[in-house]
């Protein structure tokens, strides 16, 4: 799969929002993840939901909801913390112009917004410019709130 080599990276030490989760398959830190449902049911409580064991994720493709970045590499059934906002590296699948508003698309990589996309797979927008195949700067969640 053609995710980061350097893995997870974060840039522009800006404070970064996560949560913690379960992942469903081998994640590797970098990697766009979407959610996957709960394991368990939630009553009313805040005390019926654990997030590390009841929130699933996978490895996000095009056109899912995605939910952030994974920040390390780790197994199936084992917690994963997500980036749900920040400032990450991330590799293009298509030339992007910075201050592009951008998806997840296949392939571990970032797509620019088709005409009639409903929006749940939007993950932030682009910082710099970046050729297909390469890299950019991508805020998360610059887009979407």
């Amino acid at each position: 799969m053609p995710v980061n080599p350097a893995g997870y990276q974060s840039v522009l030490m800006a404070p970064t929002k996560a949560i913690s989760c379960m992942a469903r398959e081998v994640i590797s830190g970098g990697q766009i993840v979407a959610v996957s449902g709960a394991a368990g049911v939630v009553s009313s409580g805040i005390n019926s939901f654990n997030a590390e064991t009841d929130l699933l994720v996978v490895t996000g493709g095009s056109g899912t909801n995605v939910l952030g970045i994974a920040q390390s590499n780790v197994a199936s059934g084992e917690p994963v913390s997500v980036a749900l906002d920040g400032f990450f590296i991330v590799r293009t699948a298509d030339d992007v112009d910075a201050n592009t508003v951008l998806a997840a698309g296949g392939d571990d990589a970032v797509e620019t917004v088709t005409a009639g996309a409903n929006g749940a797979d939007i993950l932030g927008t682009s910082l710099t410019a970046g050729s297909s195949g390469a890299y950019l700067v991508l805020q998360v969640g610059g887009a979407r709130g």
